[in-house]
């Protein structure tokens, strides 16, 4: 299968400049679409946030504030979206051609970029897609990660863990952020619980806590 990665930044999203300003991580899922008159797409989705609490809550009451968001549904750091956006044909044929299937999510960065991974059982579609991205007068900027023939290995399933308390899931996602699963580690647990505003002992509860549901869940899924 043909598999297809980038990143970009364009004029008119509505998601990245949120996720810069409030500095968390929109991993979006397209669920459908509607062609509506005119150049008007209705788009519906979900959103798995990743970020700090109140940076999360944040951004979902941005999100609801904007005209083209007409609804906003869920808990936590899960939320299915209707929006509506205006979209020339040639795009709107190239984004969603029936023949993409969209292996993982759209990834709206704390950079304001746009991550997307595709594939697609013939080269042609992507490569529209590619074409397309390069030329539009509203993208800014472009960057090809991958294009290739490959076994697909690395799919994407938006409830693949257990579900978290909001404070386990904040310190786990902070402490994979700021590289304290890398190796070597880029980070502590002293500077973690800076970060996060609490004492050592809690930080460490909270992450012993998520991390005793999330690994036996892998493993025996493994």
């Amino acid at each position: 299968m043909w598999c297809l990665r980038f990143r970009l930044k364009h004029e008119g999203c509505i998601y990245t400049p949120l996720t810069a300003k409030c500095g968390i991580s929109d991993y979006t899922y397209p669920l459908g679409h509607q062609v509506r008159e005119g150049r008007k797409v209705e788009l519906s989705a979900i959103h798995v946030l990743h970020g700090a609490v109140e940076d999360v809550q944040k951004y979902v009451r941005a999100l609801k504030q904007l005209p083209s968001v007409l609804q906003l549904e869920g808990a936590g750091n899960i939320f299915f979206s209707r929006v509506e956006e205006s979209m020339h044909p040639e795009e709107y044929r190239a984004v969603y051609n029936p023949e993409l299937l969209y292996v993982s999510p759209i990834i709206n960065d704390s950079d304001g970029f746009e991550t997307w991974h595709v594939a697609s059982w013939n080269r042609a579609p992507l490569e529209r897609l590619i074409q397309l991205s390069k030329s539009s007068s509203i993208v800014m900027s472009f960057e090809l990660l991958e294009f290739s023939n490959r076994v697909i290995d690395d799919v994407y399933v938006a409830n693949l863990f257990p579900k978290l308390p909001p404070k386990q899931r904040e310190a786990l996602y902070l402490a994979y952020d700021n590289g304290y699963y890398s190796f070597p580690k880029q980070t502590d647990l002293s500077e973690l619980t800076q970060i996060m505003g609490v004492s050592k002992a809690t930080f460490q509860e909270h992450l012993r806590r998520a991390e005793s549901k999330i690994i036996p869940f892998i493993l025996k899924r493994s």
